[in-house]
């Protein structure tokens, strides 16, 4: 046995001897190929497995005919992130539109009486209702005993409101400017009357006023008699008047001067609600009144007859 092995190594020995090395890059690529053959044989024993498989398939189904083919292979994908499913917006929800209110039904008006009642009349005037001392300048002042009956400017002129007169008063101021000294006389002689009607009488009072004026354009006390113009409205009160008088000139002994300058003096009326306050000026001596101090005076009347009657 030892002689064999002997012998076969000895024949191993001369084989390499005679034999040459291949170099290291040849070694490498045979064993590439070897290793491509390799790959190929064993992509081709996987066919043929697979190829007899279906061969046993049909095999053992028979014909072909009506038999349903073989399901594939299923093949598993990566997995993903869950998608997140977002809901369409919702619909607004449409209101149906209100009904509009009902009408209330008619009502008939109401026959109730109105519970405000007219101011209660005085017992009497107030010395804070009319002119007074301190208005004067002069210190000439006197409530009057006597009523200083509103000027009939001429015969056909009438005042039919004096029937519902509930209470009347009159003063007589003796009046100056305030800017002039004591040395100064007088400029005017001025009667404040005022008057609380009962209904409408004020109202009518006016009334009666202005058409006295439109019917009376001359007339009156005097000789010749005066002659009367509407100035329209002061602006007073509820309502006003003015009205101009112009009487001929006289002289210093009193008569009639046609040559000498007309004397003009005032009358107005301012009512206040039921209530009427009126201003006769008649000048002082032969001397006519002063228009601008009229309108004060008249408007301090005004406010007085507002502040109690207003």
């Amino acid at each position: 046995m030892s002689n064999e092995l002997e012998n076969a190594f000895a024949a191993l020995a001369a084989d390499a001897g005679r034999g040459r090395l291949l170099p290291a890059a040849e070694v490498r690529r045979q064993s590439d190929r070897r290793a491509v053959r390799r790959g190929v044989l064993t992509v081709t024993a996987a066919a043929v497995l697979i190829a007899g498989a279906f061969g046993t398939g049909w095999a053992l189904g028979g014909d072909d005919r009506g038999q349903a083919p073989i399901a594939p292979i299923p093949i598993v994908t990566p997995s993903r992130s869950p998608s997140v499913t977002v809901s369409p917006p919702a619909k607004p929800v449409s209101t149906p539109p209100s009904a509009p209110p009902s009408t209330p039904p008619a009502t008939s008006p109401s026959t109730t009486a109105p519970t405000s009642k007219p101011p209660t009349v005085p017992k009497s005037i107030p010395a804070r209702a009319m002119l007074n001392k301190a208005d004067g300048n002069t210190g000439g002042f006197a409530r009057l005993t006597e009523i200083w009956d509103p000027t009939k400017l001429c015969g056909d002129a009438s005042y039919p409101s004096s029937q519902d007169a509930a209470v009347r008063a009159s003063v007589r101021v003796v009046y100056k400017r305030p800017e002039l000294g004591v040395e100064y006389v007088p400029d005017d002689v001025v009667y404040n009357t005022v008057t609380v009607y009962r209904g409408n009488g004020a109202e009518d009072f006016l009334d009666e006023l202005r058409d006295a004026v439109r019917e009376c354009p001359t007339g009156g006390e005097g000789e010749p008699p005066p002659k009367y113009r509407s100035l329209g409205s002061p602006g007073l009160g509820d309502e006003s008047v003015m009205i101009e008088r112009s009487a001929v000139g006289r002289l210093g002994t009193g008569e009639p001067d046609p040559k000498a300058e007309r004397q003009i003096t005032y009358i107005v009326a301012v009512r206040v609600g039921d209530a009427v306050t009126l201003l006769d000026t008649t000048g002082y001596e032969n001397a006519g009144s002063i228009r601008s101090s009229v309108d004060s005076l008249a408007a301090t009347a005004a406010d007085r007859l507002t502040d109690w009657r207003g």
